[in-house]
């Protein structure tokens, strides 16, 4: 499912309302508003896989068909309302840490996993990997991914890993905050995403020679520093 443009938004909850969170973000939230917009056409939400201080504990991407519905969303009525009711709910016992809009750069091998059930060992996992770079290195960097990395690197990681999926996305510089503070409001401006059906898969990707010789090049190659690297596994799912 081609989805040109996501929103993505990382939370943090203290433990004593982690449950309750949960029990409204899934059965109330999501089914009773985000997935009721025309133009949502899918919504994830992971949980950090690894003990990284820094990174948020759940992440949610929600991807829409085109731009105008997701603004449509964004400064909806019924969004305002919800989010004011859950800013009431559970005042000073959660955190955003990362609110951002990407539009998609390209896309290899659409072989997306999903999961509507229970919490298993076999869920999907997303790795997430970005960089912040100056200005004038962003272009350099977009254009060894066009010219090499697409058609050469990725296809040699998928064949030799459990990879099944590589999106990479370029944040919109608009500004539609949230009704909380985002902590970490500096975006990284491109996005790698990389998908397995499993933790086993996810692992051996992260220990593969082929990942390491990608990263070296890209590191080796331009001036920047990882702002993301980090693995989630797929808690639900919401599919039109």
């Amino acid at each position: 499912m081609n989805s040109p443009y996501i929103h993505i938004s990382g939370e943090n909850y203290n433990p004593e309302i982690e449950e309750r969170y949960n029990n409204w973000y899934n059965y109330v939230y999501v089914p009773e508003l985000l997935m009721k917009f025309e133009g949502a056409t899918e919504r994830r939400r992971y949980k950090l896989l690894e003990g990284n201080d820094g990174y948020p504990q759940y992440l949610v991407v929600g991807y829409y068909y085109s731009e105008r519905p997701m603004w449509k969303f964004v400064e909806s009525r019924e969004r305002r309302i919800f989010d004011t009711d859950r800013d009431h709910e559970f005042a000073g016992k959660f955190e955003v840490l990362w609110n951002a809009y990407y539009e998609v750069v390209k896309y290899v091998n659409r072989e997306i996993p999903s999961a509507a059930g229970d919490p298993g060992a076999d869920r999907p996992v997303m790795y997430i990997e970005s960089y912040k770079m100056p200005l004038g290195e962003q272009g350099k960097y977009v254009n060894w991914l066009s010219s090499f990395g697409y058609n050469a690197y990725l296809p040699v990681l998928m064949r030799s890993s459990g990879l099944k999926e590589y999106d990479h996305y370029m944040v919109m510089n608009v500004d539609r905050g949230t009704t909380v503070p985002i902590k970490y409001p500096d975006n990284p401006p491109y996005v790698s995403f990389f998908y397995f059906g499993n933790v086993d898969d996810y692992q051996q990707f992260k220990s593969s020679p082929e990942l390491a010789v990608f990263r070296k090049r890209i590191q080796s190659g331009f001036q920047g520093e990882v702002r993301w690297s980090v693995g989630y596994q797929l808690v639900k799912s919401w599919r039109k």
